[in-house]
Formats: C-alpha cells, sequence, structure tokens
C-alpha cells in the first residue's frame, strides 16, 4: 500500500525522533493498513523508544521499570497521596 502525501509527510517528521528500526517497522504496520497511532503505539512495544532512551540529560537516571501501561517508570512505587 503506498502511503498519502501527508502520511509521507507525518513519517518524516516523526524520524528526526525515532530510530531506523523504528521507524521501518512503523512503515511495515502502516502499509497493512493501520493507522499512525496504532502503529506507534504496536511499535513501540515490539521497537522500543526513540534512539535508545528517554533522556541522556546530566543528572537523570535511568529507567528502572514499566507501569501497569507498559510504559517506563522511574520504578518507585508511589501510593495515594506521595507517600511511599
Amino acid at each position: 500500500m503506498a502511503f498519502s502525501k501527508k502520511q509521507e509527510n507525518i513519517l518524516k517528521k516523526h524520524s528526526k525522533n525515532h530510530s531506523k528500526k523504528h521507524m521501518n517497522e512503523m512503515k511495515k504496520t502502516m502499509s497493512k493498513g493501520t493507522s499512525f497511532d496504532k502503529a506507534h503505539k504496536i511499535t513501540m512495544k515490539k521497537v522500543g523508544l526513540a534512539k535508545g532512551g528517554l533522556s541522556n540529560a546530566p543528572g537523570y537516571s535511568p529507567v528502572l521499570g514499566n507501569n501497569k501501561f507498559g510504559y517506563p517508570s522511574g520504578g518507585i512505587p508511589v501510593k495515594k497521596g506521595g507517600k511511599v
């Protein structure tokens, strides 16, 4: 399935923040007729994050785990009201 001009533009913008592996998986998934948003969610689960991680800012510690929705988290359990 060929991509529309709109899809091509979105993918081009998206590629600035994601790895080649991520983009190839996105294109493969979208070519089967999946929407951009759904393809991105599928790809994030299958391939992973943009260019290897969330942040490389000084003082930022690596992600320690995933929350109950499958998104990266700091791995620190927090109870209601902000108390552990």
